[in-house]
């Protein structure tokens, strides 16, 4: 996934049962970092799932938008209503970390980050 991004850019998939949580890490990322691409929101009757293309480091590109790649399956199993779990996956460690501190700085991590390959961190945040 990484290696399709422009560099700079990261895609974050945030999953939560309710709105109210997902926008909370959506907030904290739209305020701190400019869209690289379109926003996407994809609703079941278990969750939401918002998918982000973000600019993270280096000038805004004024290239073309990027397409979103097809959404993740909306899987909540051991979310409470207030907590969202979150996926990062940036061009370079230091955009993915960049990421995840801004969305740790105004919310509560739950349990350690899952660091994968070079970029990509997994990690759940509660909004209260």
């Amino acid at each position: 996934m990484t290696n399709e991004l422009r560099p700079g850019t990261a895609l974050v998939t945030v999953i939560g049962r309710e709105f109210a949580a997902v926008d909370a890490v959506d907030e904290r990322l739209t305020d701190a970092f400019p869209y690289a691409g379109p926003m996407r929101d994809s609703i079941t009757e278990e969750g939401i799932c918002r998918t982000l293309l973000l600019q993270i480091s280096g000038p805004v590109n004024e290239q073309p938008k990027q397409a979103l790649p097809p959404a993740p399956p909306v899987d909540v199993t051991h979310l409470d209503e207030d907590q969202a779990k979150v996926h990062i996956a940036a061009t370079s460690e230091d955009d993915a970390l960049a990421a995840m501190g801004i969305i740790s700085s105004g919310l509560t991590l739950v349990g350690e980050p899952i660091f994968g390959t070079s970029g990509e961190v997994a990690f759940t945040v509660a909004s209260s």
